[in-house]
């Protein structure tokens, strides 16, 4: 419960600073930055599976919890809440941000009182990227509740070679995501898409495909290779989140942007009550 307490505000807080930090036509980039969290589950899967292997199991909990803590260090040491704040940018790139960012962004942080609670409880965008953002939720957990059981338990895997299998799809998400965040900041810079037709169309790829996928992963049977290319392809076409659902929060208020997506990652986590004892 204390590291889910934690650990619930590092998205938020994470989104709060692109939206301070990232110039309109780069955030899609900056979104997919956050899925560093995929880049950190590449490792832990067969990390975590060789030392419950090698080691005692309870080490599998202490010795990311370690890395963790190194890694703290550094965010606190590095990290400032805006460019103008930075010791360390160059003059050049914070007027650049600055001037991109122009009249979307506050410089003075809303307190509660100005947030709009009423507008974004009321709207119908919002409310449409909530019930979104819980169905990348569901997929997700799905992943990591299931993943590790079908490897090891129906197709065979030992431990070790179980989370090398289970972490590939997550690197396959990231390598999309990149593509797929380059895309969409492309097509809104140059004006070939609106901004409304780029999410709707990434839903298409981060919602729809990876749901075929997965289902397609019910009818190979044991067939490893197939399964796993299935897997590979569901998670990494939701690399796609990173300009639908990941997005659509810094579009609809900038100034917002972190407490709106609290509140839909906070709903979107309900989807984990469901998908453990399905599994």
């Amino acid at each position: 419960m204390v590291i889910g307490l934690t650990g619930g505000i590092t998205f938020p807080a994470c989104h709060s600073l692109v939206a301070r930090w990232a110039p309109p036509n780069e955030k899609a980039r900056f979104v997919w930055s956050l899925l560093g969290g995929t880049f950190g589950t590449i490792f832990t899967y067969p990390l975590v599976a060789g030392i419950a292997q090698s080691l005692e199991w309870e080490n599998g909990w202490y010795i990311p919890s370690l890395l963790i803590m190194v890694w703290i260090f550094f965010w606190a040491l590095i990290t400032y809440d805006s460019p103008e704040e930075h010791p360390g940018i160059s003059a050049e790139e914070k007027e650049y941000i600055i001037t991109e960012q122009a009249g979307t962004v506050r410089k003075v942080k809303p307190t509660l009182k100005q947030t709009p609670l009423k507008e974004i409880f009321t709207s119908i965008p919002f409310l449409s990227l909530i019930v979104c953002h819980f169905g990348n939720m569901f997929l997700l957990f799905f992943y990591q509740n299931a993943m590790m059981i079908y490897l090891t338990k129906a197709l065979g895997f030992k431990l070790t070679k179980g989370g090398v299998a289970a972490a590939l799809p997550w690197l396959f998400r990231m390598v999309f995501g990149f593509f797929f965040s380059w895309a969409g900041d492309t097509l809104k810079k140059k004006k070939i898409l609106s901004v409304t037709a780029i999410r709707k169309g990434a839903t298409i790829f981060s919602h729809f495909l990876p749901g075929i996928f997965f289902i397609l992963v019910g009818y190979v049977g044991c067939r490893f290779v197939l399964a796993n290319i299935f897997l590979m392809l569901a998670l990494g076409f939701n690399g796609a989140a990173s300009i639908s659902n990941l997005s659509n929060n810094q579009d609809l208020s900038p100034n917002f942007a972190g407490f709106l997506y609290g509140i839909m990652n906070t709903i979107g986590c309900t989807s984990g009550f469901i998908i453990s004892p399905l599994v």
